[in-house]
């Protein structure tokens, strides 16, 4: 995996294991985010789900924009690789797209078909043994075309129906689609790519989708090639920690819907982008660490499974709300490395389809 990114995207090797190993992090901390069971059981303690959601929730908040720019770091490293001339060619763009839906739409259709077949059974299972709509199930009592628009998560900003944390695909892929304006804007100077971020920062604190994913993209394209490189000091590293702690505690602590708050928790996201770039030794190679995408694609099968079985207890001390969300954490880790390792083995042929042709 190393050696493909070094070849394609024009990364060192070094900075291509840094990547690997900021990136397994990261997938871990989004697994954190969606075994959250304390935020489902009845009558959990006020205090308890905000000292339990600042760890789960808000410590864990630079993960998908780290995905995201690291997305814009890996476009703009192939964008600035071409010259002008080869840049605007039908050949090179029909490459691009080509290689966009072996990388994102392929995978984004099949695992959502996967994720429904394994998650809607079970969902309508646990709602109908607890009589209440224990977890959502909005999908519409319309044509066979309204259902399909809902499980692909078609017009919802939330994503897929039964794969909500594949809306991270459907965003790249939307991103993807205005490929060469996102290439004109490589292409600019350096303080006019400035003053379009800034415009779209102001746009951010409407918490539009569109506009956040396209901000943490085009941040990645231009900070990550000297972020990536750049030798972090004991200082630099201290700085950037106490940044993510206090400004994202804080963030919490303001609630949601306050502007200051959402200031806040953006500062923090980079403060803690900052922080596992800076933290992170890059000389050891760990293989099991590698197949991230494939990871983060099923990982949700896991944690969903393993929430409705904890939920069935229902207990509301803090110690259990705490503690179950740390077990469907550890499965949700454990079970997609499990999982590849298994298909690996048994030479599954979808193999190449399910991981974006990434293993």
């Amino acid at each position: 995996m190393a050696n493909a990114l070094s070849k394609t995207i024009y990364v060192s090797e070094e900075t291509s294991q840094k990547i690997q190993k900021v990136s397994f992090v990261a997938f871990v901390m989004v697994v954190m985010i969606h075994s959250q069971v304390f935020g489902l059981i009845d009558n959990f303690p006020r205090l308890h789900k905000l000292i339990l959601g600042v760890v789960f929730q808000e410590l864990t908040a630079w993960a998908v924009p780290w995905f995201f720019a690291l997305s814009g770091f890996f476009f703009f490293q192939r964008i600035s690789s071409k010259k002008k001339d080869d840049l605007w060619t039908c050949s090179f763009w029909r490459q691009f797209y080509l290689s966009k839906l072996k990388s994102l739409v392929c995978p984004y259709i099949v695992w959502t078909i996967i994720c429904t077949l394994f998650l809607l059974p079970i969902t309508i299972g646990a709602n109908y043994i607890n009589g209440r709509e224990l977890f959502d199930l909005p999908i519409r009592h319309g044509s066979a075309l309204e259902f399909i628009v809902d499980v692909f998560g078609v017009v919802s900003l939330k994503g897929p129906q039964f794969a909500g944390h594949l809306w991270f695909l459907r965003s790249l892929i939307l991103l993807f689609l205005s490929a060469p304006l996102l290439a004109c804007f490589a292409r600019l100077n350096l303080i006019l790519k400035w003053l379009i971020l800034f415009l779209l920062l102001g746009f951010h604190l409407y918490n539009i989708p569109w506009v956040i994913s396209a901000f943490w993209f085009l941040l990645g394209g231009i900070v990550f090639p000297l972020l990536l490189n750049h030798n972090f000091t004991v200082t630099q590293k201290s700085v950037c920690i106490i940044g993510w702690l206090g400004c994202l505690i804080g963030g919490a602590l303001f609630g949601e819907g306050c502007k200051l708050a959402v200031i806040l928790k953006l500062n923090g996201i980079v403060f803690g982008i900052f922080s596992f770039i800076g933290i992170i030794n890059s000389k050891r190679d760990y293989n099991f660490i590698k197949p991230t995408f494939f990871y983060y694609c099923n990982h949700l099968l896991f944690t969903t499974w393993t929430m409705y079985g904890l939920l069935f207890l229902n207990h509301t001390s803090f110690f259990w709300g705490g503690g179950a969300t740390i077990i469907t954490t550890i499965i949700g880790v454990i079970g997609p490395i499990l999982l590849h390792n298994l298909l690996c083995r048994w030479k599954f042929p979808w193999m190449n389809i399910l991981s974006g042709g990434r293993v």
